[in-house]
Order: structure tokens, then sequence, then C-alpha cells
């Protein structure tokens, strides 16, 4: 979705506050509008973890361990995460939260799968 890039309909279109309003809405609309980005688009290996430019999220990658036992994938949020999402894999599998705690430089997840790359979107 974007944002439009004027203002609709202006109160008091000449008033030097409404031009000055419309042309800081329209740098910011200029600056968001089809520009955010999720990662760095660097290639990762496994353990690796790549800050987001412009969104509070982390890329990471890590090997799948034993399936069915709580993997350990570490990130640099600096604070719990939300959740996370799954970006990709070299295997069909399933990857789930572990009922271990979350804490503000690791998650633990467990997948259906050993051995397997793993990529996240952690946020």
């Amino acid at each position: 979705m974007k944002i439009p890039v004027q203002l609709t309909t202006p109160p008091i279109p000449k008033a030097p506050w409404w031009q000055a309003l419309q042309q800081i809405y329209e740098q910011v609309a200029t600056a968001v509008n089809g520009k955010l980005e999720i990662g760095a688009g660097v290639p990762q290996s496994a353990g690796s973890v790549v800050p987001c430019i412009n969104l509070d999220a982390v890329s990471c990658v890590y090997v799948s361990g034993t399936a069915g036992s709580d993997d350990v994938v570490l990130h640099n949020l600096g604070r719990v995460p939300y959740g996370y999402i799954l970006v990709g894999s070299n295997f069909p599998m399933a990857v789930y939260s572990s009922p271990t705690a979350w804490t503000a430089t690791k998650i633990f997840l467990r997948s259906s799968q050993a051995g397997a790359t793993v990529r996240i979107l952690v946020f």
C-alpha cells in the first residue's frame, strides 16, 4: 500500500503552515513509498543475523537440530521478539515455537526436519 503523495483538500490553501505541512508530507511520502526493505539483501550463512533496514526485525539463518527438540536461534533485537516468519528452508518442514521462554538475545524453535537450513524473520 502506498500513501498518497499529496494531502487532500486543504482547509486554507494559501496558509504558510499548510504549505509547510504539505511539503513535509510530500517528502515523507516520497521517502517511504515503495522503499521499505525487510533485509539487507546480502547472502547469509547458517548462524548469521542481518539487521533489517527499515523494520525493527532481523533476518536469521540457522540449521535445525534433532526434529522435535529445541533449536536456539540468536538475534540482536535487544528485546524479546513478538514473533517470527518462516522465510524459507531447504527441506519441506514445519517450524514451530518451543515452550521455552524467549529472551532479548535468543528464541527457541522446534522443527520437523533435522539438518535443515532455515531462514526466518524475527520481529
